[in-house]
């Protein structure tokens, strides 16, 4: 589905048509997420695929305030989800164990990850 948009890049979110809008809104909605950092929701996210690797694709202030964070019991922080919202279930995983990066604006992908 091509719609006229480029396929990566920034572009304003007003610019993309209110059918389009609601077809995306329906469907990233079972892959949206609220991360938690030692047991509180920080943020929001959506599971993503991209070149076969799995990830939390979410705004860049989250992970700096994910990294900055201080642990909140003890020692590493750790980062969980809720994969289904009918389960009662917590996925949690140490922090460390996730590689994070984020792409300013203007910043291509292969620049953000040297620096990571």
């Amino acid at each position: 589905m091509n719609s006229g948009l480029p396929s990566r890049g920034l572009f304003i979110a007003s610019n993309i048509p209110r059918e389009l809008q609601e077809n995306i809104g329906q469907q990233i909605e079972p892959y949206s997420i609220m991360p938690l950092l030692d047991g509180e929701v920080s943020g929001s996210g959506t599971l993503v695929k991209i070149d076969g690797v799995c990830g939390i694709l979410t705004a860049g202030h989250v992970v700096q305030n994910w990294e900055k964070s201080q642990p909140k019991y003890h020692p590493p922080k750790r980062l969980g989800i809720v994969p289904d919202r009918q389960a009662g279930a917590l996925i949690e995983e140490p922090l460390e164990h996730f590689h994070t990066f984020v792409i300013e604006a203007g910043e291509s992908e292969e620049a953000a990850l040297a620096t990571s």
